[in-house]
């Protein structure tokens, strides 16, 4: 794990390339084990995810759960989401809970990184 400090770190230099993007949000997938999720939430990554991280205020992280929470757990601005796939497991995406954050957030522009990693 990093420290607060380290994440805000990284969080601030997110952002501010953003900004300069005009971007409300970024979507990523998990990337490799240690890829872009892992990056930005400080969490473990076990199966299908889904980050997003907007401009200001807490980051969402929608997962089937990671190595130590298998229900999900908020901790620093982080936001762990229920995963569709936790109540059912015929579901193997997260995406419609991301997508109900974002409709309620009316974004104006979506970045997406890592496309080929994001489970949608």
């Amino acid at each position: 794990m990093v420290s607060d400090n380290e994440m805000e770190r990284r969080w601030k230099l997110v952002r501010k390339i953003m900004g300069q993007e005009g971007l409300d949000w970024l979507i990523c997938g998990p990337g490799h084990p240690n890829g872009y999720a892992k990056w930005l939430s400080n969490r473990s990554i076990k199966g299908p995810t889904i980050v997003a991280f907007p401009i200001e205020g807490d980051m969402y992280f929608a997962t089937h759960g990671d190595m130590v929470h298998h229900t999900p757990i908020d901790s620093y601005g982080v936001k762990h989401l229920v995963s569709c796939a936790q109540p059912n497991l015929l579901v193997n995406t997260q995406a419609p809970v991301v997508l109900d954050v974002l409709k309620s957030k009316r974004p104006g522009k979506i970045g997406f990184l890592g496309l080929g990693f994001i489970p949608a």
